[in-house]
């Protein structure tokens, strides 16, 4: 008879790993060391061969287990994945997360797939760039906008695409005098005041990158305001209360509206791709699937 092992085994077995005892695991599972134990026991006699080193600090997978932990996170990651994809495949909803980066994108492509789709709806989660993929890593979205890739992720495992790209400009307000000057440049930047956005925001961060290359912070600047998203920032200089350094693709909309001057600083080289993650089998439901090919299309268009 072939050997048979359990799912709950292979997932007790990363539990141990993952916290160096069998103590640490039983509690954390809510059960027995003994239990533990026999599990473990169990994992190892269908491998046959010894997966953990045993000592009083605790325990520490062998190079067979170091194997064994790879192959058994995959295949209950597999197996989750699966699941999801299925009961997913009559949904008819998209879940998608995405930062303030990635809404004007959003906003145009949910529009235009929906004139052909009518019957699939859209639910969209905001969040910082790493919540959004900690979302789609647990299964929680299917779809992410973001601007970049964190450092560590399985690129082998998700479908990537390029949809294009943004930059940090500066914008102001239609009658301001930088609105019309032939070049502008960071020295009329730092004499401008500014709307800035708070530190926690992606676009901060951005505009940190950006000044540190040129030697400067955002304390060189004269701040006209603070506001808590990218949107405000931009109503701010509406309203106003000065220009801004901000990004591109949020601002067109209101520059194509007049509502403000989008105007590029020479020594800025800021360059961000926007980019719709998946998790590659969520590809085997067809509206994912759909979604996907026409955003990769519709980010072909002239002007999108």
């Amino acid at each position: 008879m072939t050997a048979k092992i359990r799912l709950d085994y292979l997932s007790t077995f990363i539990e141990v790993v993952e916290r160096g005892s069998l103590l640490a695991a039983a509690e954390a599972m809510g059960t027995s060391v003994s239990t533990v134990s026999t599990q473990i026991d169990a994992v190892e006699s269908f491998y046959g061969a010894e997966l953990l080193k045993r000592d009083v600090s605790g325990v520490k997978p062998t190079h067979a287990g170091r194997i064994v932990y790879r192959s058994a996170r995959e295949t209950l990651r597999g197996v989750e994945e699966t699941k999801r994809l299925l009961e997913g495949l009559d949904k008819k909803r998209l879940d998608v997360a995405s930062g303030c980066f990635g809404i004007p994108l959003i906003a145009k492509m949910q529009s235009a797939f929906k004139k052909e789709h009518p019957d699939v709806g859209f639910s969209i989660k905001l969040h910082g760039t790493s919540t959004c993929f900690k979302l789609l890593d647990e299964g929680e979205v299917s779809l992410v906008f973001a601007g970049y890739v964190p450092k560590g992720f399985d690129r082998d495992h998700y479908f990537i695409a390029e949809l294009g790209k943004d930059r940090l400009v500066l914008i102001t307000p239609p009658d301001h005098e930088l609105a019309s000057k032939k070049e502008v440049t960071i020295e009329d930047v730092k004499r401008t005041p500014l709307v800035l956005v708070s530190p926690d925001q992606d676009l901060a961060k951005r505009i940190d990158v950006e000044l540190a290359k040129h030697g400067l912070s955002q304390k060189d600047l004269i701040m006209g305001g603070e506001m808590d998203s990218i949107f405000a920032q931009i109503y701010g200089v509406v309203s106003g209360f000065g220009c801004a350094i901000t990004s591109y693709i949020h601002a067109r909309k209101f520059a194509e509206a007049g509502l403000v001057k989008i105007r590029d600083v020479k020594e800025f080289t800021d360059e961000r791709r926007v980019l719709l993650i998946c998790n590659r089998r969520s590809l085997e439901n067809p509206d994912v699937k759909r979604f996907v090919d026409f955003a990769v299309k519709f980010a072909e268009q002239p002007g999108k």
